[in-house]
């Protein structure tokens, strides 16, 4: 009976006839079953979980993987991808993908419309991982369409300095509140936008207030109220920098 069961367990009953791949974006089903290890002749029944999800983890771009047998001839694969936040060089001035995590990716594509940091890991290969600094953390909480337009972030000694790809620069201040300031430079974006105004330069070191300062601009301009009334125009002053109230 023992030696039946052994002889049953190999049989072509548990080949693999089915393989369900969820969760995949930039790497592809094929790649991923050949990170799997797995094909027709692979037994379900004596397949180990752990030892696919390890090989499939081997891909920087994966971050989790959750590897299911679905007796008596299938198999899921669920994985969960990294997604590229910035553009890091190396000594030689190579360009690599960074996620969020701080995990290089691979090499950057030419024209890729991310955020360029400076980073100078002592390895640079696909799997390593960048200390995760403060341009990385401030990179982290841009939305897709904010990244984009976005050129560089550096950190010097007065803090932060975001440059926009339009040539625009940016205040940030310190690393400090990134989410609350990521959200005031989008708002303090789209407001000028739709104003028609041409930022010189925008400050959200204060997210809560951030500043504008118009292109040849002598006073301040009316700013949005947070409850989406225009407030009345300010009285003349020297200054040439508009209080905006970013829009949660």
């Amino acid at each position: 009976m023992v030696a039946l069961g052994i002889v049953v367990s190999r049989s072509s009953l548990f080949a693999m006839t089915s393989l369900e791949v969820r969760g995949t974006h930039h790497v592809s089903r094929q790649q991923l079953q050949e990170l799997a290890g797995v094909d027709g002749s692979t037994n379900v029944l004596w397949l180990s979980p752990g030892a696919v999800q390890r090989r499939v983890l081997a891909d920087p771009w994966i971050a989790s993987a959750e590897v299911r047998r679905e007796l008596p001839s299938g198999i899921t694969i669920t994985v969960h991808e990294r997604t590229a936040v910035a553009v890091g060089t190396d000594a030689s001035g190579g360009a690599f993908l960074v996620a969020g995590d701080g995990v290089v990716l691979g090499p950057a594509p030419a024209g890729t419309a991310l955020p360029a940091i400076d980073v100078r890991p002592a390895t640079v290969a696909p799997g390593a991982r960048v200390a995760p600094g403060p341009a990385l953390r401030v990179v982290v909480a841009f939305t897709p369409g904010l990244a984009s337009r976005v050129a560089s972030v550096s950190v010097g000694q007065t803090g932060v300095d975001v440059r926009m790809r339009s040539g625009l620069r940016v205040i940030y201040g310190d690393a400090s509140d990134e989410v609350a300031k990521a959200r005031a430079l989008d708002a303090v974006l789209g407001w000028a936008a739709g104003q028609d105004v041409i930022p010189a330069y925008v400050d959200v070191s204060v997210p809560s207030a951030p500043a504008l300062l118009p292109v040849g601009a002598a006073t301040p301009i009316p700013a949005p109220e947070s409850s989406g009334q225009t407030a009345p125009s300010p009285s003349p002053a020297p200054s040439a920098t508009a209080r905006l109230t970013a829009t949660p």
